[in-house]
């Protein structure tokens, strides 16, 4: 869960939770007090739904890295969400695998610590 403004993002579950090409993505208004779930527009890269992952804001962007996707194990993902523009966009996706994280941003820099 993460914030953005007057926005509160909440992301992730677990497989059976998600339909097929569904992404696990709420956002709160918090000046209407409105949830909504969003879904993409077209045929796009979606993140799948993953548990223990971690979230971060940085600028208009949401960044997730790492979890589980149920029996599939961890993942290696990196993904970005605008919060503007409301698309997804793969950002890493090979190299290193979630053994346990911790995120930290610094400045403009998201670094990502891995166990």
């Amino acid at each position: 869960m993460v914030s953005y403004g007057s926005q509160v993002l909440v992301f992730g579950g677990v497989s059976r939770m998600c339909a097929d090409g569904e992404t696990p993505l709420w956002i709160l208004d918090t000046n209407t007090g409105l949830w909504k779930h969003w879904t993409s527009s077209g045929e796009v890269t979606l993140p799948p739904c993953l548990k223990g992952h971690t979230a971060v804001v940085t600028n208009k962007n949401m960044y997730i890295f790492g979890g589980y996707e149920d029996i599939l194990g961890s993942t290696e993902l990196m993904w970005s969400f605008d919060m503007i523009d409301e698309q997804w966009h793969l950002v890493y996706s090979h190299g290193m695998k979630d053994t346990g994280h911790l995120p930290e941003i610094t400045i403009q820099l998201l670094y990502i610590t891995t166990a």
